[in-house]
């Protein structure tokens, strides 16, 4: 469906001469990944909405997003699976978040800090099979992966001293624990095939 969408956007402005039509491939998936983010993106508010955890949902996200970019990860086989797998973790976060008692908010944080920040310090950048990273690239990666982590803890820590009540602490925490487990399911998958 995002294939199909993509080249036809492509071939509209391929026809209305705003692209060329040498660069029909690049413009292709570029579409791709800006549908697959838009759908992404109305999941995750459409999400939000029906359950009301604003704060907890905009730690996780923004926690995943910035940390993702350095630490790498898991990538799904298509777009469909990419949305798919993360509605399916967003919507589990979000259960967890408006289920759990914000007395249980700390060793949450806490147990998510303490698995995940270790696996994206010893794992970090985990570099997907289609875009391998050169030296320079995976150590400048793995020093910007560590200082996110460093500082991103610092700020869930201190968010939860000052707000221990709020959600947006633990939501940043288990987006923290998810880029960990996507680095160890990116690893596990790179072994299999090996």
């Amino acid at each position: 469906m995002i294939h199909n969408l993509s080249q036809k956007l492509t071939t509209t402005f391929i026809h209305h001469r705003i692209i060329d039509a040498e660069d029909r491939e690049v413009y292709i998936y570029s579409f791709e990944l800006l549908l697959s983010a838009v759908i992404n993106l109305a999941v995750v508010v459409l999400l939000i909405c029906l359950t009301g955890q604003v704060a907890g949902g905009v730690g996780f996200v923004l926690t995943f997003l910035v940390l993702r970019q350095s630490a790498g990860g898991y990538h799904a086989s298509s777009h469909f699976f990419c949305i798919l797998s993360f509605t399916v973790i967003f919507s589990v976060f979000l259960a967890v978040i408006t289920f759990l008692p914000p007395l249980y908010y700390l060793p949450v944080i806490l147990g998510a800090l303490v698995l995940g920040v270790p696996v994206i310090v010893l794992t970090a950048p985990v570099a997907h099979v289609n875009k391998p990273l050169t030296g320079a690239e995976r150590v400048r990666l793995s020093r910007l992966a560590k200082l996110t982590v460093v500082v991103l803890t610092a700020l869930i820590m201190t968010g939860w001293y000052l707000a221990p009540g709020s959600a947006a602490p633990a939501g940043a925490a288990l987006g923290l624990l998810t880029v960990a487990l996507s680095s160890l399911a990116a690893l596990y998958q790179k072994r299999k095939r090996a």
